[in-house]
């Protein structure tokens, strides 16, 4: 099944070559005016903008952004489309009031930095330079198979040295972040999927924590899928153990005895008073260091639950193998009535299925993988 398709892009970063493409037409430079004309809500399947991604951004699309070394790009703007066309393209006032080699009059940075963050839609990011390599994974990402035209190798950067030295020197933040950026890059999607109570998730890559080679790429899915149907309803939500504003944007309470970072809240979690009641409590593999005993373990558990209002849902998860608490509580089944789901790890390349308890409470921590070779989803409230 294709997908409908926004392709955005740092402007002449080959964000037509790539449009092209997925469109199916010919071999070309220019993508054709109307499509800038096109305005949200959009109608049709195949979108080109050069919007910030919350201008851009609609529900039942997926959005593709082309990234490429930023010198190259502003020379090439400078040198190719710096007209009233292009300016009303790029959604930027013209005639310019600065130049572009000094001062970013395009916002070129900020719509990078809006795309490259997860904004609760599937986005690709991807290098211009290698978007031959991972056709592949393109076609997986839009649903059907394409045709490149014949690949443009770059002719490098025509200007003079003294020219190239101010752009360095102007936009070496932003040069920065383009050069130590992977070539390929994936927010609410991946080529690999599993199942948890019959719904499918993706798996999180995520380079913090390095999601792709441990359980972090499960639980963060898993947990994340029912914090943001909260957030949308505008539920209160307490995070225990600062973990989920590492990947995403969020301004709920969150509580974490070590963890300094604006917005958290420096408390151990009994010793917590919160003024009002949460709808919503979660707690991604932090438990499991908070239990000084089996008693303890579910004391603390139990003090979550007194968090929450009438209704309110408590999701935790934790490693299997880790505290012998955590494991005594399970087995003893201590966490009742809460609901105890299991996943097990299956392979080297960090595949999951989820398990009967019988299976996974036997796995150990750290073999024969890194980290959990097993993990439990505790839910209490539904």
């Amino acid at each position: 099944m294709s997908h409908k398709v926004i392709v955005n892009g740092i402007p002449r970063s080959g964000t037509t070559y790539l449009y092209r493409a997925i469109a199916g037409l010919p071999s070309g430079n220019t993508t054709p005016q109307e499509v800038f004309k096109i305005k949200k809500p959009f109608d049709i399947p195949i979108v080109k903008t050069h919007s910030k991604v919350e201008d851009a951004k609609q529900e039942g699309y997926r959005g593709i952004f082309v990234f490429r070394n930023p010198l190259w790009c502003i020379t090439s703007i400078k040198k190719n489309i710096y007209d009233k066309v292009a300016f009303r393209n790029l959604e930027t006032e013209y005639p310019p009031k600065g130049d572009i080699y000094e001062e970013d009059i395009f916002g070129l940075e900020e719509r990078f930095d809006s795309w490259n963050k997860d904004n609760d839609f599937p986005v690709l990011m991807i290098r211009y330079s290698t978007i031959p390599k991972y056709k592949d994974v393109i076609e997986q990402f839009i649903g059907k198979k394409i045709n490149l035209p014949p690949w443009k190798v770059s002719k490098g950067v025509h200007e003079s040295q003294e020219n190239i030295d101010k752009i360095k020197i102007n936009y070496a933040r932003f040069i920065k972040k383009v050069e130590s950026m992977p070539d390929i890059k994936m927010f609410n999607w991946s080529t690999r999927s599993f199942n948890f109570r019959d719904k499918i998730y993706y798996y999180m890559n995520h380079d913090y924590n390095s999601t792709s080679l441990n359980e972090r790429s499960i639980e963060i899915p898993i947990v994340w899928d029912i914090v943001k149907k909260y957030i949308k309803e505008d539920k209160r939500i307490l995070e225990v153990g600062n973990v989920l504003s590492h990947y995403y944007n969020v301004s709920y309470d969150i509580v974490d005895k070590y963890e300094v970072e604006t917005g958290v809240r420096n408390v151990d979690i009994n010793e917590y008073k919160p003024h009002n009641k949460y709808d919503l409590v979660v707690c991604v593999s932090t438990l499991e260091h908070i239990g000084r005993s089996v008693q303890h373990t579910i004391d603390t558990l139990n003090n979550m639950k007194s968090m929450l209002v009438d209704g309110g849902k408590l999701v935790v998860t934790v490693p299997i193998g880790e505290s012998k608490y955590i494991n005594s509580a399970l087995t003893e089944n201590l966490f009742a009535p809460s609901k105890v789901f299991y996943m097990k790890r299956l392979d080297a390349e960090n595949n999951w299925k989820q398990v009967h308890y019988d299976e996974a409470i036997i796995q150990k921590y750290r073999a024969p993988f890194r980290n959990a070779n097993a993990i439990a989803i505790i839910i209490y409230g539904e």
